[in-house]
C-alpha cells in the first residue's frame, strides 16, 4: 500500500455514508497491520467506520491521520515496523458537573463531529428510549415529534433540545445541548443515561450535521401532523389529549408502510395506526374537560369523546366530517381483526371506501395511502390553524426541532 492511499480522497473527510449501499455506517474496532510505503504499520484495537450491510470497514479520518503520523515517526528513526497500541479515549469535555455516560471516540471518529472550537459539544449522548416518557408524562416538559427519528424536548421558552432515534431504538442527544439544562433536568436525563453503541445514523443526524432533508414520506407527515394537533390540544385545552406511552413509542418506530400487502401486513399497520392514533387517547381526561365544559361523556367511547369535546368547542366546524376518517381506522381494525360474517366484512368495506370517497372495490394497496393522506388531513383542520379558518395550515415541512 502507498502512504497516499491512506489519505482522504480529494482531500475530502470520510462521511458517514457506505460508499457502495450508501446506509449510516457505525464505528468498530479492529487490529490493523499493513506495510504501507515500505514500512509496516500495526496498530492494536484502531477504530474503522463498519457498514453493517456490506460488511466493508473503512478507515475514520481520525485513523488515517494516527496511522500517516506512525507512518512519519518510523520514518525519522528509519524503521522498517512500528506498532502501535492504541490507548481508550477516556477525555472528559468538562461540560457537565453531572457524570454522563458517553464515550469521547464518537466525537473524533464519527464523521462531522469534531469541530476546532467547542471542543466537545457535539458528543453524541445515548439514552433508553422510557427517557422521553420520563420529560412526556411530566407537566412541565413536552415531546414533540418531526419525523419517527428526529424530534426535540421542550419546557416552554426554557428550552427546546434535540434528538434522534437509532436503528437500535436508542436515543440520542448532543452533549453540548444537555449541559444547557439545569442540573436537575440532566439528572433526569442521567437516570436513562446507557453506554454508546456507535451509532447514530437518523434523521436527526442527517438534518443537523450533513445538512440532508428527506423528503416526508406519507407516514411521517402523518406523525408530524398528529404532534402538531397533541401541541395544540394542550395549549387550548390545557390536558394532554393523548399519553405517550412505551407501547406508542415502539409503534411509532416501527411504523413503516406495508410492501406486499399481505394479509398479516394489513394487520400489522391497521393495529400500528390504531395504538398510534386511537388506543393511545387518554380516556379519562377527555371526560373531564367534556364535563367541564357542561356535556356527558357517559358511555362513549374515546372518539367518540373526541368528536363530542371539539362539537362543543368549535361548533361552527363539521367536526363529524373532519374526524371521520379516524373512526374509518377504528372499522378497518375491526374488520380485520374482529370475528364477523363475511357479509359484514363486505359491508365494512363498501362504507369505509364510501367514506374515504374511492372505489367501492379497492384493495388494501389503494385504501392504505388514502387513509394515510386523510389521517393527516384531520390533524391538519382539527389544529388551530384550521379552527381560526387561518389562510394557510401548519407546516409539514421537515426542519430542525
Amino acid at each position: 500500500m502507498n502512504l497516499k492511499d491512506i489519505f482522504p480522497k480529494d482531500g475530502r473527510r470520510k462521511n458517514m455514508y457506505c460508499e457502495k449501499c450508501g446506509n449510516s455506517m457505525i464505528l468498530t474496532y479492529s487490529d490493523f497491520s499493513e506495510e504501507i510505503s515500505g514500512v509496516t504499520v500495526s496498530v492494536e484495537e484502531l477504530v474503522y467506520l463498519l457498514c453493517e450491510n456490506c460488511n466493508i470497514k473503512y478507515l475514520s479520518d481520525h485513523s488515517r491521520f494516527a496511522i500517516i503520523h506512525l507512518h512519519q515517526r518510523a520514518s525519522e528513526k528509519y524503521l522498517d515496523t512500528i506498532t502501535s497500541k492504541r490507548n481508550k479515549n477516556e477525555e472528559d469535555f468538562g461540560f457537565t458537573k453531572v457524570p454522563f455516560i458517553y464515550d469521547p471516540d464518537d466525537y473524533y471518529h464519527i464523521p462531522g463531529l469534531a469541530r476546532e472550537d467547542n471542543s466537545g459539544f457535539l458528543t453524541p449522548v445515548f439514552f433508553n428510549k422510557p427517557v422521553l416518557l420520563k420529560f412526556q408524562n411530566h407537566n412541565d416538559y413536552r415531546v414533540r415529534f418531526v419525523s419517527k427519528t428526529y424530534g426535540s424536548l421542550y419546557k416552554g421558552n426554557d428550552f427546546d433540545i434535540s434528538f434522534g432515534i437509532n436503528k437500535s431504538n436508542k436515543v440520542i442527544m448532543w452533549l453540548g445541548d444537555i449541559a444547557t439544562l439545569s442540573e436537575n433536568e440532566q439528572y433526569y436525563l442521567r437516570s436513562e443515561n446507557i453506554e454508546s453503541n456507535h451509532d447514530i445514523g437518523s434523521e436527526f443526524y442527517d438534518g443537523q450535521i450533513e445538512i440532508k432533508f428527506t423528503d416526508c414520506t406519507p407516514e411521517d407527515k402523518l406523525i408530524n401532523a398528529r404532534s402538531n394537533f397533541l401541541e395544540f390540544c394542550h395549549n387550548e385545552f390545557s390536558f394532554e389529549i393523548s399519553h405517550l406511552n412505551k407501547e406508542t413509542l415502539e409503534s411509532i418506530s416501527n411504523f413503516n408502510p406495508p410492501i406486499l400487502h399481505t394479509e398479516k401486513e394489513q394487520k400489522d399497520i391497521i393495529d400500528l395506526l390504531n395504538k398510534i392514533n386511537i388506543e393511545s387517547l387518554d380516556s379519562f381526561n377527555l371526560s373531564k374537560k367534556i364535563t367541564e365544559l357542561g356535556g356527558n361523556p357517559d358511555k362513549l367511547g374515546s372518539l367518540k369523546k373526541i368528536e363530542l369535546l371539539f362539537k362543543m368547542k368549535f361548533s361552527h366546524k363539521d367536526i363529524s366530517k373532519i374526524i371521520s376518517p379516524l373512526f374509518v381506522l377504528y372499522d378497518m381494525r375491526i374488520n380485520l381483526f374482529h370475528a364477523i360474517s363475511n357479509e359484514q366484512k363486505m359491508e365494512t368495506m363498501k362504507s369505509i371506501c364510501s367514506r374515504l370517497d374511492i372505489t367501492e372495490s379497492s384493495t388494501f394497496d389503494v385504501i392504505y395511502p388514502e387513509l394515510l393522506k386523510q389521517l393527516t388531513t384531520c390533524y391538519e383542520e382539527l389544529t388551530i390553524s384550521a379552527i381560526n379558518d387561518s389562510t394557510s395550515p401548519m407546516s409539514l415541512e421537515r426542519h430542525r426541532p
